[in-house]
């Protein structure tokens, strides 16, 4: 019994003991984090800059446009016997639009038509004439120069053949309008049966092939240059397609932006005429310069930067700061701070609202 006693006494002894240290542990524990806290009272971090690249660009906004609309026109005085195609349909370079005809048309080729058929006939007489010259020549019955005159005779009756021939098919030919590059046939101007004259204009043909976009931008003042300039462009799908200022017109809008034209194979590949499309224009780029995040950098209320550099001693120093362009949440550093430097990224507005003339010094 004694033993059983001593036994619990000695468990109870130890709980004591155990929880007295746990309370005295805490406190200590306790006491720390609030001298901590007394001195920073917020969460410092540090790291060093990185090397990134910046872009300064203008955005803008515009549509798809061919670079190349060309007006079809009648060859010759006619009239519009068929349309084969429908208004706004895709078409293939070559494909035949219109054919024509008409009294006028049908008269001259029934003209050039006899005309050939005439000369052949005479072609084959000719060709019977000189091969009975010949045979006349090697029985000593006339002339060499008789034989030689037959000779030119058919030289001659045969280009007269030749060019009638090449007369009417090019008649023929000229009937068949065809498109001269693959595109879109838009507005058609006359119907069938009408009468059109030579060089009259009775339909377009939009070139799908070669696109640009036309938009409007708002240069800032300092980089008035946009022509050759690199440029996005968003679709409203979300893709992204990359051009070149190629041209910028001289007439401003009445809200003082610019109009300009970007081009490239990518723009005559993925876009479409009509589409509506908003991008930006890349005026300059800083390439992998010295950048620190946005909330490292300080900003008093008279627009003056600085940042926090922590010293090898554990001093937060403050340091003035010049700043160029951001993107991303990082912002570019042109000056006052150096690749080695370990700068406050975090807590950097606590330690300047602290105490304006105070260095900053952490426990070690």
């Amino acid at each position: 019994m004694k033993n059983f006693i001593l036994v619990v006494a000695i468990v109870i002894a130890i709980l004591i003991i155990i929880i007295a240290g746990g309370y005295l542990v805490s406190g200590h524990a306790d006491e720390k984090t609030n001298k901590r806290d007394a001195i920073h009272g917020f969460r410092i971090e540090t790291s060093r800059p990185s090397k990134k690249d910046f872009k300064l660009s203008v955005n803008c906004y515009g549509s798809v446009v061919s670079q190349n609309v060309v007006a079809i026109r009648a060859p010759l005085q006619g009239r519009i016997v068929k349309i084969n195609v429908a208004e706004e349909s895709s078409v293939k370079k070559g494909d035949i639009l219109f054919i024509m005809g008409g009294p006028d048309i049908e008269r001259k080729l029934q003209i050039l038509n006899f005309q050939a058929s005439h000369l052949g006939e005479l072609i084959s007489e000719l060709k019977g004439v000189l091969q009975r010259k010949k045979d006349a020549l090697h029985k000593r019955l006339i002339s060499i120069d008789e034989l030689e005159a037959a000779k030119l005779n058919l030289l001659k009756t045969r280009r007269v053949y030749d060019e009638t021939l090449l007369r009417l098919h090019q008649l023929q030919d000229s009937l068949k309008i065809r498109a001269p590059f693959d595109g879109v046939f838009t507005k058609r101007i006359f119907i069938e049966g009408q009468d059109v004259d030579k060089g009259e204009i009775i339909g377009y043909i939009i070139d799908t092939q070669h696109l640009r976009v036309i938009a409007t931008a708002f240069p800032l003042k300092e980089d008035r240059e946009i022509k050759g300039k690199e440029a996005v462009i968003f679709t409203r799908d979300g893709n992204s397609v990359h051009g070149t200022v190629k041209k910028v017109l001289t007439e401003r809008t009445p809200s003082g932006g610019v109009n300009l034209y970007v081009e490239s194979k990518d723009i005559d590949r993925q876009l479409r005429v009509g589409e509506s499309v908003s991008g930006i224009v890349i005026l300059r780029t800083d390439s992998k310069v010295i950048s620190l995040p946005e909330r490292a950098v300080v900003y008093d209320d008279r627009g003056n930067t600085f940042v926090f550099i922590k010293s090898r001693g554990g001093q937060y120093i403050k340091r003035s700061v010049h700043v160029g362009l951001s993107s991303d949440g990082w912002v570019e550093i042109l000056n006052g701070v150096s690749e080695v430097d370990e700068v406050v990224t975090q807590g950097a507005y606590e330690l300047f609202y602290r105490d304006f003339n105070r260095t900053f010094r952490v426990e070690d």
